[in-house]
């Protein structure tokens, strides 16, 4: 399967650079403009997003077949 690439919304970016600027200046105390933020969203996008991304998929795949099995088993005890 090929892999796929995903890209937010405009909406959804614009809200990951807000919290961005947000937690900069609290944490750091530096302030950070539009052009600086959404340079790091992408950055954060591309270096950890296929993580993360990843990482939910095999959650994903894990409650799918946890789930099979528990069907399986009911499928059992109705053909008893």
């Amino acid at each position: 399967m090929k892999a796929r690439n995903f890209t937010m919304d405009k909406n959804q970016k614009l809200v990951l650079m807000d919290k961005l600027r947000s937690y900069i200046e609290e944490e750091w105390d530096l302030q950070i403009g539009d052009l600086k933020a959404d340079l790091l969203v992408d950055f954060l996008e591309e270096s950890l997003g296929k993580a993360y991304y990843n990482i939910g998929i095999k959650d994903t795949k894990r409650y799918f077949f946890k789930r099979m099995e528990d069907l399986e088993v009911d499928i059992d005890l109705l053909l008893r």
